[in-house]
């Protein structure tokens, strides 16, 4: 089983990934010249453009945000309102402990990254199958289940495999 790390995919399917919402000043059928870009992006900005880019319409009292001010809300402002998330929460050292693999048994495998911002929310780090629905597992800072000391900024989770997952 490829398992990886994406907090994008978390951002994407409404886990809260810690950004503080923005207000818009301008309505997403503004002309152009009104169009500000937002200094920050939540994750329910995110969700609102996805929704809104799949022809689901604006919530009442919401504004699409205008990522790039162009004047028009389209995928390109989805994937540079997924990317400002992204820079905000920097994620690096993904690794994996694995023990010796034996044929047709199970292995507890404890998975690790480490995460620039302090205190992220719960669920906020998850482990995703490449074809996953769902987080195989997510990943906590509490020293609890492999994770070896709370508030370290080491997130670790613990998968239990097969060799066949492998």
């Amino acid at each position: 089983m490829q398992v990886f790390l994406s907090l994008l995919t978390a951002a994407v399917t409404g886990i809260c990934a810690g950004v503080q919402p923005a207000v818009y000043a301008a309505a997403a059928d503004a002309p152009a010249a009104e169009q500000t870009a937002p200094d920050t992006v939540s994750t329910e900005d995110i969700l609102l453009l996805r929704d809104f880019l799949l022809g689901k319409g604006c919530p009442e009292g919401r504004t699409v945000p205008d990522m790039d001010a162009d004047g028009k809300i389209n995928a390109k402002d989805l994937t540079l309102a997924k990317r400002s998330i992204l820079d905000s929460y920097l994620l690096t050292d993904l690794q994996a402990d694995i023990p010796d693999i034996l044929l047709n048994e199970e292995t507890v495998v404890t998975f690790t990254v480490c995460a620039q911002t302090p205190g992220l929310p719960e669920k906020t780090v998850a482990l995703w199958e490449p074809d996953g629905d769902v987080p195989a597992a997510y990943m906590h800072d509490d020293g609890k289940n492999g994770d070896q000391t709370a508030n370290d900024g080491i997130y670790s989770a613990q998968l239990t495999l097969v060799s066949d997952d492998f």
